[in-house]
């Protein structure tokens, strides 16, 4: 009798071992697949991604991070970024790495950086989060890196495109704008534009709201050819050009030249206007100047 409990008990054993070795080795697979998981996705990521410990020693690095430095994965591992790179950067690395891990939270910063060429150094945008264990404490950081340094340089060429445009426009007192049609406002003007006016951009998109105020800050004796020009102009869609009178800021009248080029959908519905103005003022005073001259001229010939 005790001989066959035993027997019993050993198979009922057996078949737990077996279960509990099916279960690990089930969980080695997943394990398996999901490291697989992660290097796939670390190696093809487009960015530079790196995971360390909580001392700050590196756990493992992706391609980019190696194509980009010129190091290797399994030359860092275990290593702390001083006996790595430059010690001034470390500091820096590792300063940022305690503020991660002390708010829990992710950080983003931009670090100047030595690439594996002998190019200009890089400007590296480095988004740092903390890694947590499954008992929710943290055991480790990520950081997520991105060099910026082409949209720096492009950033930086298109500002002194845009300076160099607005000095453009103020120079040969030229503005422009562009008006929403279906939410009847501006969309956006230059500073330039908003000058002439005595405005400023802020106070041209948020205070004129419809095309009824918008025709206001024209001259009463030329507002009604300025809305027959216009309305012309929406109901055909087609570029429009109108001259017309304004009172500035001193009280002045000012001479303007505006045109206006409408924009379709896809469907052919007007959806915006880009236009541009300028102040023709000293152009017309020239005129009115040398008709002036030329009529007292002929007087003085008759006399």
């Amino acid at each position: 009798m005790d001989e066959k409990l035993n027997s019993k008990e050993l198979a009922i054993e057996v078949k737990r071992l077996r279960e509990e070795v099916l279960s690990l080795t089930q969980s080695k697979n997943e394990l398996l697949t999901s490291k697989q998981q992660l290097d796939a996705i670390m190696d093809n990521a487009p960015v530079e991604v790196i995971l360390k410990d909580r001392e700050g020693r590196y756990v493992r690095i992706n391609k980019q991070f190696e194509t980009l430095f010129g190091v290797k994965n399994e030359s860092l591992v275990g290593m702390f970024p001083g006996d790595a790179i430059d010690p001034r950067l470390a500091a820096v690395t590792r300063e940022h790495d305690l503020s991660v891990l002390n708010l829990g939270k992710a950080q983003t910063r931009e670090l100047v950086v030595e690439s594996n060429t002998k190019d200009q150094p890089r400007t590296w945008l480095a988004i740092k989060l903390p890694v947590f264990n499954g008992d929710g404490e943290i055991d480790g950081l990520g950081t997520i890196g991105t060099d910026i340094t082409q949209r720096i340089v492009n950033s930086e060429k298109l500002q002194k495109s845009n300076d160099l445009f607005r000095q453009t426009e103020k120079f040969s007192k030229v503005g422009h704008w562009e008006w929403d049609e279906i939410a009847g406002r501006y969309i956006t003007c230059s500073e330039q534009y908003a000058s002439m006016f005595g405005m400023t951009i802020k106070q041209v998109i948020e205070s004129i709201k419809n095309l009824e105020e918008d025709k206001f800050r024209v001259c009463e004796e030329d507002r009604e050819r300025y809305k027959q020009t216009l309305d012309l102009a929406r109901e055909r869609k087609q570029r429009w050009e109108v001259e017309y009178r304004c009172i500035n800021k001193a009280g002045k009248p000012v001479y303007l030249h505006e045109i206006g080029e409408p924009v379709l959908d896809d469907h052919g519905v007007m959806i915006k206007t880009v236009g541009m103005i300028q102040d023709i003022t000293e152009i017309r005073q020239v005129e009115e100047e040398l008709q002036r001259s030329h009529m007292l001229y002929h007087q003085a010939e008759e006399m």
